[in-house]
């Protein structure tokens, strides 16, 4: 899987700049997933994110109480503009 190749848990999933959602390890695991399954039916729709002027305090916060490895990083207009990775 490209996930297992890159060597990440997590990948965001857009429909152009616009976050549609998450795929985590986790969330293939849990649907039992064959790497044929199309990435729509596995992953988690309506992301948590983070705007970019949230505080860092606050995004560990959130990653932490979520239980979350990587948080998607919006702009206001709603546009992906990155990704915050939990350093591990």
């Amino acid at each position: 899987w490209l996930m297992k190749s890159l060597g990440v848990g997590t990948v965001i999933v857009c429909d152009g700049n616009t976050l549609i959602g998450t795929i985590s390890d986790r969330d293939i695991a849990l649907a039992n997933a064959h790497q044929s399954e199309p990435v729509h039916n596995v992953m988690s729709r309506e992301p948590v994110f983070c705007h970019e002027n949230d505080l860092l305090h606050d995004v560990h916060e959130m990653m932490r109480d979520r239980g979350l490895n990587a948080l998607p990083v919006r702009d206001f207009s709603g546009t992906l503009s990155g990704i915050v990775v939990r350093a591990g």
